[in-house]
This record gives C-alpha cells, sequence and structure tokens, in this order.
C-alpha cells in the first residue's frame, strides 16, 4: 500500500512518523557510516537495505563482532539475515532493545526514524568502545551502556 492510498488513521499515523525523520540528521549520519566504515552508502534508504554496510560498521567498532555474513547478497532472505545480524551486534556493544529497530523497518522501508536514531546510538556508544579511534557521531557519551 503505498501513501497515497493510505486514509483515516492509517495516513496519520504515517505521517508522524515520517515527520520524526530529520533529513539533516540522516546526512550526519551517512556521512559518519562511510567514514568509517569506507564504503559509499548515500542515504539510509535504500543504502542500508542490504544491510552490508551495518555489518561492516559492527565488525570495524569490534573486530569479529559479526564472525560470517553476507558481503553480496542476491535474496531478500540474506539482506535481512545481515540486518539480523548487526542488531544482535548492537546488543553485544551494549545497546538497549529500545536503541534497535525492528528488521522491517529498515528493510521494507516502514520506519526510518528508528533506523536513524540507532545509527545515532551506535555512534554514541562507540565513544566508549576501547580501541575505536573513529568519529563521533552525536551527543558525547561518557559511560558504556554495557
Amino acid at each position: 500500500m503505498t501513501q497515497s492510498q493510505k486514509f483515516g488513521l492509517d495516513r496519520e499515523i504515517e505521517e508522524r512518523v515520517n515527520a520524526k525523520f530529520d533529513p539533516e540528521q540522516e546526512r550526519q549520519a551517512v556521512q559518519w557510516l562511510e567514514v568509517v566504515t569506507e564504503t559509499r552508502i548515500g542515504s539510509i534508504y535504500p543504502g542500508l537495505k542490504n544491510g552490508v554496510a551495518l555489518c561492516r560498521l559492527a565488525n570495524k567498532l569490534k573486530p569479529r563482532i559479526i564472525r560470517k555474513f553476507c558481503e553480496r547478497p542476491n535474496h531478500v532472505l540474506e539482506e535481512r539475515e545481515n540486518i539480523k545480524s548487526y542488531l544482535n551486534a548492537c546488543v553485544s556493544l551494549g545497546l538497549r532493545s529500545q536503541d534497535l529497530f525492528q528488521v522491517d523497518d529498515l528493510h521494507s522501508r516502514k520506519y526510518l526514524a528508528s533506523v536513524l536514531a540507532n545509527i545515532f546510538s551506535v555512534g554514541r556508544q562507540a565513544q566508549v568502545i576501547p580501541g575505536f579511534q573513529g568519529p563521533k557521531l552525536g551527543v558525547t557519551n561518557y559511560v558504556s551502556l554495557e
């Protein structure tokens, strides 16, 4: 169902969700991701849809936290599995459940604001990961969430 086909409460909910997505925050997040992962992303969607850049991000923050992921996914299931692996890595990095998103939020482009919030949470947590010397994203975090 496209936005033009939604009516009433469904449309109102979609408009509220979309209003939370900040293009300036997206620009900052994408720039940070591209520097850290050394990967061209372009935008949150479709740039992160296959999960490859997210898995690379997790492994840059903590080497081999994701031991195996599909670098060149050819199927939707491989893309979704990459995103799941990234979300599991986020938990291992110390992120709280409220800092995560659902696979469909990204893969089906349902709620990109939660994906963006997750990236900022990862950026904040990266600042207290021993050995990570990359750029900062968002507010300075002084205490690990672990």
